[in-house]
């Protein structure tokens, strides 16, 4: 009989079966977080796979714990929450990566990293992307500023951050900087555009009014990003304005949107029944793509 732990049962009959336990009890989780401190780097399958047959051995399966985690998926969500509670534990087996990483690329290619919580990121940067980056704005083969966003699917954890600047003699927009994040809250973008901000802010020989011309973005309607570039901005350009209320402010006109995806959010919403009557739904298209011209005024809404 297992004494490790004690089940209320209900008095009366029942003849019903026992009901399927998809989530463990508290001494299971206790259990599992036992065999994760002991090698933090074992990863979801290898938890539940396992390297002994004898159940009482920490590297044997952990679904001989409990059999809620038979569930693959359960057992790496909680193996990341306990080792994101912990913080430095994971952060081992990230710092171990980021090795192997430099090991294989080298480490001058990683031009931003951190493995705090709160803005985990890689940032990569090859010499070419810098080249198109700095040396040709020098040169003014570059007079516009960068394209940014975010892709959610490219890696299985973490989002792809990615800055492109335009090149005109491929013709086509090339990429300048990639970031790994862990997250996509605006602590986890700030880094990024601190790398982009900075290397345009050391251009000596280059106005203000042209390196705002460069460090100029056309983003998504993200808040978190938006926000990111801000705050990169009043840091890096602090010196130029009297307060960081001012750099804010100068930061968020260098920002434009992106005509594709605001078209894709009218699309949305224009689709949602309750928010757009059927008979209603072209005129609603229709004005919202009128608030993109630049000569549009407050007259044209007026009934």
């Amino acid at each position: 009989m297992d004494r490790t732990k004690a089940v209320f049962r209900h008095t009366g009959l029942h003849d019903h079966a026992s009901p399927i336990i998809n989530k463990p009890e508290a001494f299971a989780l206790d259990k599992l977080k036992k065999v994760i401190k002991a090698n933090p780097s074992r990863t979801p399958l290898q938890l539940s796979v396992g390297t002994s047959n004898d159940p009482q051995n920490e590297s044997s399966s952990v679904r001989n714990i409990d059999p809620a985690y038979f569930n693959r998926a359960r057992v790496a969500y909680l193996r990341r929450s306990y080792l994101q509670d912990e913080g430095i534990i994971e952060c081992k087996e990230h710092s171990f990566l980021m090795v192997q990483f430099q090991e294989l690329y080298g480490p001058e290619l990683i031009v931003s990293n951190s493995m705090r919580v709160d803005e985990r990121h890689i940032s990569v940067q090859t010499d070419m992307m810098k080249k198109w980056h700095v040396d040709e704005a020098l040169r003014g083969e570059i007079t516009m500023g960068g394209q940014t966003d975010a892709t959610y699917s490219y890696f299985n954890e973490g989002y792809l951050f990615s800055s492109s600047v335009y090149c005109p003699m491929l013709k086509r927009w090339v990429p300048v900087l990639f970031t790994w994040t862990e997250g996509n809250s605006e602590l986890h973008y700030i880094p990024h555009f601190i790398v982009l901000f900075g290397q345009i802010e050391k251009l000596t020989d280059l106005s203000d009014a042209m390196k705002d011309l460069l460090v100029a973005q056309v983003m998504d309607f993200s808040d978190a990003q938006r926000k990111a570039f801000a705050s990169a901005y009043s840091i890096v350009f602090a010196s130029r304005f009297n307060s960081k209320k001012e750099a804010l402010d100068h930061a968020q006109t260098l920002l434009k949107g992106c005509r594709e995806h605001f078209r894709a959010s009218v699309q949305r919403v224009k689709r949602i029944g309750s928010v757009v009557h059927a008979y209603e739904k072209d005129d609603f298209e229709e004005l919202c793509m009128e608030l993109l011209d630049e000569d549009l005024t407050l007259e044209r809404f007026v009934v």
